[in-house]
């Protein structure tokens, strides 16, 4: 969470405003602040070193090169530098960019690092090691009530990434990984956070056949699935239809 001057936020949040009297890295009453900066930081800059930017409205990560914001990581590079760094010199501080989940061993929750293989913030919650995202985390339910020709399954938004998710449903087709091109989909607008349980029904399915299926989700930061779950349906009665009567005669 970040302090935007009025309240807490995640790290996705874009509203930040008020410039910190501090270019570097500080701790008040315990409590770490990032620096938020209206200009870039210049100095000695490394892999690895953060800030806010109340320009680009977003937390700011050097990747060795250039400056990118840390929810553009996933598509960009980041090169490997451990250790970490603060002070007036780097007028901001460096997170140490390794390529694994460092040993627990002696940390405490609350230790955080930038992993450079998946390309996200990560922080220790006393047991294991979590992601820091500002996309949506969404999970496919599982199919219950399979017929020959519909079955229902839904979405479980479980974090909006610091955004709201506006749209979500499921998607299904018969190859894998279905997407929201297909026609065979749900949409469910939702209002709010967009956080919970979406229950869907797949339709307009065939009997003895098998399907894969993807929930979804949708916020200002992008577009995310689901795992593929996989299923097959029974095989069903026939469906027969009486033709009405026609070309009658006496006999």
């Amino acid at each position: 969470m970040i302090y935007t001057g009025s309240g807490w936020e995640t790290l996705c949040t874009e509203n930040v405003s008020a410039i910190t009297s501090q270019e570097y890295f500080v701790v008040k009453n315990g409590i770490p602040f990032i620096p938020t900066l209206g200009t870039i930081p210049t100095g000695s800059l490394a892999s690895g070193t953060i800030y806010y930017s109340t320009v680009e409205k977003s937390v700011m990560i050097y990747n060795g090169s250039s400056w990118t914001k840390m929810v553009d990581m996933l598509t960009g590079t980041i090169a490997d530098n451990a250790g970490f760094n603060s002070g007036t010199r780097v007028k901001t501080f460096k997170l140490p960019v390794i390529n694994a989940n460092p040993s627990s061993v002696g940390l405490t929750a609350g230790a955080f690092y930038i992993n450079s293989s998946t390309k996200v913030i990560r922080y220790y919650n006393g047991s294991v090691w979590q992601d820091i995202s500002c996309q949506p985390i969404v999970k496919t339910i599982a199919i219950t009530n399979i017929t020959g020709y519909t079955a229902e399954s839904g979405a479980e938004v479980v974090t909006n990434g610091g955004s709201p998710v506006t749209l979500t449903g499921i998607c299904w087709s018969p190859n894998s990984d279905p997407d929201t091109l297909l026609t065979s989909k749900t949409r469910i607008l939702t209002t709010g956070s967009g956080i919970g349980t979406f229950a869907s029904q797949l339709t307009g399915l065939l009997p003895k056949t098998t399907y894969h299926v993807r929930a979804y989700a949708l916020n200002t930061q992008g577009l995310v699935y689901g795992e593929d779950i996989v299923f097959t349906t029974p095989i069903a009665p026939p469906t027969i239809i009486t033709l009405d009567a026609s070309k009658i005669t006496s006999i």
